[in-house]
């Protein structure tokens, strides 16, 4: 048989079914609504990925923050504050004020009024130069810093104002009636631990039982001046919680 010329095979059928079978007029095309909710789902993947990042970028910058003014903090409780009590919880809720010398004081007077109400402190005799016979004992080794903080706590918990023989004149100055009366808030001392470190200093775990019911649990790094007497030279607070 004889085919007319121009004939192509199939070019009349391809114009009605396609590739996969169905004729052209029945193939869905994709919508606009379609594609475009495609394109919403996408974009709000994509959003809430970002939000989960950033959010999460937030909270350790927060942690990181918290713990930086932590550091901050207690490395600003030194001195005398670091040895009051009542001076340690008011820098604890952020509101305190250095304490000043009592020569600068306006209340000048009152101070020494409350100081001349406490039991003079004892003097140091100096040493006789006389000669003495031997008595064949050797000299005791002076305390060590551990043994001078057990004491100087136990001191406290007893009767505060005798734990001033073991601090240096120029961490409380001439006024001691506040250091005597912020120890006075405290109804128990409990000194948990005592560790030595590098030198003359060692740190020491204390946690106090406050009259109001309240505990204030103190790490704290305390320094003696070594030799045959050693007293305490530096107080810092390296970590507190009150509770």
């Amino acid at each position: 048989m004889t085919r007319p010329r121009g004939y192509r095979t199939g070019t009349v059928l391809d114009e009605f079914v396609g590739e996969d079978g169905l004729p052209a007029s029945h193939r869905r095309q994709p919508t606009t609504h379609a594609q475009i909710a495609k394109l919403a789902g996408i974009t709000l993947a994509a959003c809430m990925l970002c939000g989960s990042v950033a959010a999460a970028s937030v909270i350790s910058s927060d942690r990181q923050a918290e713990r930086v003014d932590d550091v901050r903090q207690a490395a600003q409780i030194t001195g005398e504050q670091a040895l009051r009590p009542d001076l340690l919880q008011l820098g604890l809720l952020g509101d305190v004020e250095r304490p000043t010398s009592s020569g600068h004081s306006h209340d000048h007077d009152h101070d020494h009024a409350q100081e001349g109400d406490l039991p003079a402190l004892p003097v140091p005799q100096k040493p006789s130069t006389s000669s003495a016979p031997p008595t064949g004992r050797t000299a005791s080794p002076p305390p060590s810093t551990v043994e001078v903080a057990r004491d100087f706590y136990d001191r406290l918990r007893r009767r505060p104002h005798d734990a001033i023989g073991l601090l240096a004149g120029n961490l409380l100055g001439a006024n001691l009636g506040p250091f005597v009366q912020s120890w006075q808030g405290v109804q128990q001392v409990d000194v948990l631990d005592v560790r030595q470190r590098q030198g003359n200093s060692a740190i020491a775990t204390v946690l106090m039982h406050m009259a109001d019911g309240s505990h204030l649990r103190v790490q704290q790094l305390l320094t003696t001046s070594g030799g045959s007497s050693p007293r305490i030279v530096g107080a810092e607070i390296l970590s507190a919680q009150r509770s």
